[in-house]
């Protein structure tokens, strides 16, 4: 089977870190790590799993593009087919696990993309961005293609704020044209924003039936939060308990 190294950014991620590793320790071969200068003790558990092949501490200014890039030059040393790129208080369904081999071994798709569901509780999802556009997130990228050739060079970008984006880079539009995403089955799980773990939270407050979460006093920005019932029905699932598999 093809191989699969991770990705993890981590500061301060002790709440969640462990989570993150013990579920991966399942299914990656193996799992790279860059720390932005935690001072609990995330490092200490990082370093307890052996799957962890790489790891940099990089105590200086927070730049999203800059360590991811960092990241993907020390998963490189790994020598994986695909990248997947995780966060630390993020972790997949254990689908995953079953349909694994499917993702990384198809000859047709370079990029999987996952439904990214925000937990708020065991009741509520919260809907990014207008309309809840960002519950689609990019995560699984092929490094090479197969039989021996290499792909475009993957690399991030920054684009707004602290935030960054991944792409191929490629002037070879033969290369380029080996590009596809497709959208997967499995679902990736955020545990960021749920009660007494989100750092950014002002307050939250009910609406009717909704959940407002308002955020940083001087940003206009709000999320809406739907009940997780009311979301599967809006994305055709009708049994939940199947989905929470």
């Amino acid at each position: 089977m093809n191989k699969l190294t991770a990705i993890i950014l981590t500061k301060n991620e002790e709440a969640h870190i462990d989570r993150c590793l013990s579920h991966l320790d399942q299914y990656v071969d193996s799992i790279v790590v860059v720390d932005n200068g935690s001072t609990d003790n995330t490092m200490e558990i990082v370093k307890s799993y052996d799957k962890v092949k790489e790891y940099c501490i990089y105590p200086n200014e927070f730049h999203d593009a800059l360590l991811r890039n960092i990241g993907l030059l020390l998963a490189r040393k790994t020598d994986p087919d695909w990248i997947l790129r995780i966060d630390a208080d993020e972790r997949f369904e254990d689908f995953i696990i079953d349909r694994l081999n499917f993702l990384l071994n198809q000859d047709f798709c370079t990029q999987w993309t996952f439904r990214w569901i925000h937990w708020y509780d065991k009741d509520y999802i919260r809907l990014d961005g207008e309309f809840g556009k960002r519950l689609l997130k990019g995560a699984l990228f092929r490094i090479k293609k197969p039989p021996y050739h290499e792909l475009p060079y993957l690399m991030y970008f920054s684009w707004k704020d602290h935030h960054s984006g991944i792409k191929y880079f490629s002037w070879n539009k033969k290369e380029a044209s080996f590009l596809k995403e497709f959208l997967s089955d499995v679902v990736l799980y955020h545990y960021g924003y749920m009660k007494g773990h989100n750092r950014n939270t002002e307050k939250v407050k009910l609406e009717g039936d909704d959940i407002i979460l308002i955020r940083y006093p001087k940003n206009i920005d709000r999320f809406k939060f739907m009940k997780v019932s009311d979301y599967l029905k809006s994305i055709g699932i009708e049994d939940e308990e199947i989905w929470r598999r």
